[in-house]
């Protein structure tokens, strides 16, 4: 059966201020966007509109997802991490808490290409009351797969990257997981 929404993958968890200020451990949704979903398009441009977040990595990821419908690129799946937890149809953009894009090389390893948060809730906000969404993104990317992750991060991420396990390698500044402890 062919789809044209979005793929619910597995629960996923992050952590919520509540009003009394106290971290909480929230439960959302892990999903895969399909490239052939008008909706899952949709998503993706009120996301650029949106977050307008340092760089603009979320309309490169805008831009790969629009080539990969039109098989222009090599194939890459693009994953959100959501607050919604029903009705996968469409993907409300103000749910969308994180977003990745990972290829696969040959089933030995899986690079994570693109990450970013909503600009709201990444670390340099201070007033942030959502934290921990680009964690659980690696988190159900290593259970999905069960492969080395690997990424070429920014400059800024890397503190992040090796804060989740992953290790330097390579000449270029790649960075691997080998396994979610």
């Amino acid at each position: 059966m062919i789809s044209f929404k979005s793929k619910y993958i597995l629960p996923a968890n992050y952590l919520y201020k509540n009003s009394s200020g106290n971290w909480q451990e929230k439960t959302g949704s892990l999903v895969e966007l399909n490239p052939d979903s008008i909706c899952d398009c949709q998503t993706f441009d009120e996301i650029g509109y949106n977050w307008g977040s340092i760089e603009d990595i979320e309309n490169f990821i805008r831009e790969d997802f629009i080539k990969s419908y039109k098989n222009e690129i090599k194939p890459f799946r693009f994953f959100a991490l959501t607050a919604q937890t029903k009705d996968y149809d469409f993907i409300e953009s103000q749910n969308v808490l994180s977003i990745a894009e990972v290829s696969n090389f040959y089933n030995r390893s899986l690079s994570l290409d693109l990450l970013q948060t909503a600009p709201a809730f990444s670390n340099y906000n201070k007033d942030r009351i959502i934290k921990n969404s680009g964690k659980s993104i690696i988190e159900s990317l290593s259970k999905i797969f069960n492969l080395p992750i690997t990424v070429f991060p920014l400059n800024s991420a890397v503190q992040f990257y090796k804060k989740m396990g992953f290790k330097e390698h390579g000449p270029n500044g790649e960075m691997i997981l080998r396994k979610i402890i």
